[in-house]
Order: structure tokens, then sequence, then C-alpha cells
């Protein structure tokens, strides 16, 4: 017998929370066969999976499991769809599921850099995959249950055995936040060069942080002074801020900084130092500051859609008041407002950054922002596929 349990408000738009999805459900399968008999019924009963699975998926409402057996013998309430159709809302799900860790991943990046900096005592910029699944289970969905090791081959690349960390962290990307961060390391570099000056005030810096002498500097060790030395316009994208200057010294992926390559960054980093001075104007300080802040409200955006698996749809369809299937400004300036849920610093300033994550956003100048471009700018990719 298979009793399903439900809320009356277990509806795509749930029962008006904001970027609810559809409430919680559950299936409880009741075995009744001899070896059931006189057993209590918490015992027998078996709970689907089906209570975590967002409301538009429904791959497991498919096929409801009992342990390892498929209920073939529940006929389904409502008529089967054909085999091929079936195939291709499985691989929908899959891929929906996919791209939701991949968001997930992306958001947790500092974190998941730290969790596996702390795991590789020998300094080889590499994990098992025990280790790897450990990190993901800490940082993004702490389940001992979460099938993390089945998933590892469709996130990351093990070559005999091993995960090459900072590779694997890398390969996730939003084209958006890409060109912002861009932005934020030339001017890092700058600031790099302002306050360590030459080469040679750039060496010392070096010989202090490499203890070891070993040539290369860990996360833990590269990341104190990174702190002390940059400004950050906008507190939100401290961690995250540091975690992209890393990755982009480490040039080849290692997980490490090579003295050549933090030396070479410094270098770089003389250019914008000296045409800000130059200038006196390569950006102004509001320019700057909304760059900053157009980032870490994309950050928070998209932490918001995994914390609550929320895809972009909904995002969209709870943005456009109007359901024209288009965003105006004032429907996109509410949107954001409630998405900052209480964030003052950003909510103070949004005069400031607002109109150039408009700008950003609105492609095609349309005055107007369509599901597409809103998707893009939200949307994390694997760069491997």
């Amino acid at each position: 017998m298979a009793v399903t349990v439900f809320s009356a408000s277990n509806y795509p738009g749930g029962a008006g929370e904001h970027l609810q999805e559809g409430n919680l459900a559950s299936v409880a399968v009741f075995k009744g066969d001899e070896a059931a008999d006189g057993q209590p019924l918490v015992q027998v009963m078996k709970p689907s999976k089906a209570w975590s699975e967002p409301h538009h998926d429904l791959a497991r409402w498919r096929s409801p499991v009992l342990g390892d057996e498929s209920l073939k013998n529940v006929s389904p309430a409502t008529p089967t769809s054909s085999s091929q159709d079936q195939g291709s809302t499985s691989k929908k799900a899959r891929a929906q599921a996919l791209e939701q860790l991949w968001l997930r991943i992306y958001c947790s990046r500092p974190e998941l850099l730290a969790f596996f900096s702390n795991l590789d005592q020998d300094d080889q910029g590499t994990v098992t995959l025990a280790q790897w699944a450990s990190a993901m289970r800490g940082c993004l969905v702490p389940d001992e249950k979460f099938p993390w090791e089945e998933l590892a081959p469709h996130l990351a690349s093990f070559h005999d055995g091993k995960c090459h960390y900072m590779a694997f962290l890398m390969r996730y990307r939003n084209v958006l936040c890409t060109r912002l961060e861009s932005h934020w390391c030339r001017r890092a570099l700058g600031q790099l060069f302002g306050k360590m000056g030459m080469e040679n005030e750039a060496d010392r810096n070096w010989k202090e942080l490499d203890r070891n002498a070993d040539g290369e500097l860990s996360y833990f060790e590269l990341r104190p002074l990174l702190k002390a030395n940059l400004e950050f316009a906008s507190s939100d994208i401290e961690s995250d801020g540091v975690y992209t200057l890393l990755a982009a010294l480490d040039k080849n992926s290692s997980g490490f900084v090579e003295k050549s390559e933090f030396i070479e960054a410094i270098g770089r980093g003389r250019e914008w130092y000296e045409n800000a001075n130059r200038t006196k104007r390569l950006t102004t300080r509001d320019e700057t500051e909304a760059i900053d802040q157009c980032w870490g409200f994309l950050h928070s955006a998209m932490r918001t859609l995994a914390s609550k698996h929320t895809s972009v749809s909904t995002l969209f369809r709870f943005l456009d008041t109007s359901r024209d299937g288009v965003l105006s400004r004032d429907e996109f300036m509410s949107g954001l407002k409630v998405l900052l849920n209480g964030d003052k610093q950003l909510t103070d300033s949004m005069s400031n950054w607002e109109p150039l994550l408009w700008t950003l956003i609105d492609r095609d100048g349309s005055g107007t922002v369509s599901l597409e471009e809103l998707a893009s700018a939200l949307y994390v990719v694997d760069s491997l596929h």
C-alpha cells in the first residue's frame, strides 16, 4: 500500500511564500508481507526520497521505490507517457540536478578551497575521492546518504584516484561575474603593487610568507597577505575576492602560487597603479564601488537560488508581477529589494550599482529583461561541457 502525505499548499507556487517552488511532500510505502507481520507500522514503512525533490522535477514521483525494489505493481493514477517521453523527462531532470550542483559548487568555492587545502597536508594540490566527497558534504550537502561518490565522475576529473582541486573549482564559471572579476583583479594587483612597491619589496614579503622555502604559497599562507593589503568596496565579496585573485595568480591550477607567478602579478599591477596616479581617474570611487557591489549582488542572488533550490525561471515568474513575459525596470528594482533580504549595505547603495547591473543584464538595450537575459546573468556553466 502506498500513501501520499502532502499539504494543500503543495502547488508550484507554494502557499504564497517568496521563491517557493511548492511545499514538501512524501510517499510512505507499507510493505504488507509475512516478514513484516506483527511488527509496529513505523518499523515497516519506508519513506520515499521524493520529499527532497523540487516540485517541478517529479522524477522520483514517476517511479516510487521501496528500498531497491521498484513498485512496478502500483498502477499509475494517470496514463503513462511513451518510453521516449519518459526518457526525455529523465534526461531533463538529471540536467536540472547537475545544473543545481554546478551553482552550489560555484557559490561555495572559497569554502571548498579552504576545506581542500586543510585536507591536503602534503601540499600536493590533490585530494582522493573520499576526501573530495568529504569536502562536498562539509560545504554543500551535509548528508551522509547523499551520493557524492557516484556523482563525482559527472562533476570532477580524477586521475590515478586523485582530483586536482583547484582545476575542479575553476571549471565552474558565471560569465557576467567573470567580466566583473577581471576589473576587480586588475585593481587588486594595482593595490598590491602600491603597498609592496618594487620587486625587492615583493620579494621580501614572499620570503616572510614562504617560511619553508619551498618556492610556493598555499591558500592559507597567501590569504592573510591579500586580506591585509586589499580594499573591498563591498564586504560581501571579500571571500570571493580573495579566492578570485588566488585563482588568477595560480596560472597552472596547481592549488598553489609559485614565486614567479607572484612577482609577475605584482609587476602587472604596476601598470594599473601608475596609470591611476598619472590620470588621477582610471575609474571614480563610485564606479569602483558599483562594480564591486554588482559583483556582490550577483553572488548573493546565486546563493539565494542555491539555498532555496530555486530555478531562474521561478525567480523570473516571481519578479514578473505584470505577467507579460518581460521584466520592466520597476519590477526589476522591486525584485532586487526582496532578494537583498535586509542587506542594508547593498540596499542603501542601490542607486549607485543598480544602473550598471541593469545595463549588463539588458544586453539588447530594449529597456526590459527577458527570461533568457536573466538566466544568462545567473547561470553557472561547467566549462568542460
